[in-house]
């Protein structure tokens, strides 16, 4: 399976509207179907301005029904915003297709996909630049490459969990971390390291800010 990233400048939603205009990012956590044929998007919300004026802001678009906003801290703000249908949606359909991640910065949408066959992408990107909005590839990459890890790192990395090497103090260190798996320090750095990466990329794909 592969992984893409890419942005979409010019697609009239509330999300890439309200970017626009004001100093916010949005991450779209997940969206549903309401009552009436409205589309609940929920949402986190980073923005210096107050609760008041987001509210204000969000509410002013012809687009949006209402929202419901609750903060989080002084600059993250977590909610539901119920929209007049949605565009993107739509696009979303194409088969094989699947969203991971979705936010809005400075009025363009960044949408993170992953397939199974090259097709179905191609496929995406047709349907959305035949509606006239740009797209811009960011990166493509395969799923494996990003998330898995083998078992050799798995190993290592929850071997050093335990014993503590990512305790503070560390109750191992790499020297004695490599000479126990008979290993060089420079391999079992490297091993941890690339382990931790992933596990670390993987959460803030699929519950941190995605900005990865």
């Amino acid at each position: 399976m592969m992984e893409t990233t890419f942005e979409i400048k010019g697609m009239p939603v509330w999300t890439s509207t309200i970017t626009e205009k004001y100093d916010m990012s949005i991450r779209v956590i997940d969206t549903s179907q309401f009552y009436n044929g409205l589309i609940a998007d929920l949402v986190e919300i980073k923005s210096s301005m107050s609760l008041e004026e987001i509210d204000k802001a969000i509410n002013s678009l012809d687009m949006v029904d209402r929202c419901e906003l609750n903060p989080v801290n002084r600059k993250v703000f977590i909610g539901i915003v119920y929209c007049k249908g949605c565009i993107g949606c739509s696009l979303l359909k194409t088969d094989g297709c699947f969203l991971i991640s979705a936010r809005a910065e400075r009025g363009n949408i960044i949408w993170k996909i992953i397939y199974n066959r090259k097709e179905n992408m191609r496929k995406m990107m047709w349907n959305i630049t035949r509606r006239g909005y740009s797209l811009t590839i960011n990166n493509i990459r395969s799923v494996s490459e990003i998330y898995s890890l083998s078992r050799r790192e798995e190993e290592l990395v929850k071997y050093a969990l335990i014993r503590g090497y990512f305790d503070f103090p560390k109750r191992i260190g790499i020297r004695e971390f490599a000479n126990i798996n008979n290993i060089s320090v420079s391999t079992a750095s490297e091993i941890i390291r690339k382990g931790t990466k992933k596990i670390v990329s993987y959460y803030f794909s699929h519950i941190g800010d995605n900005n990865v």
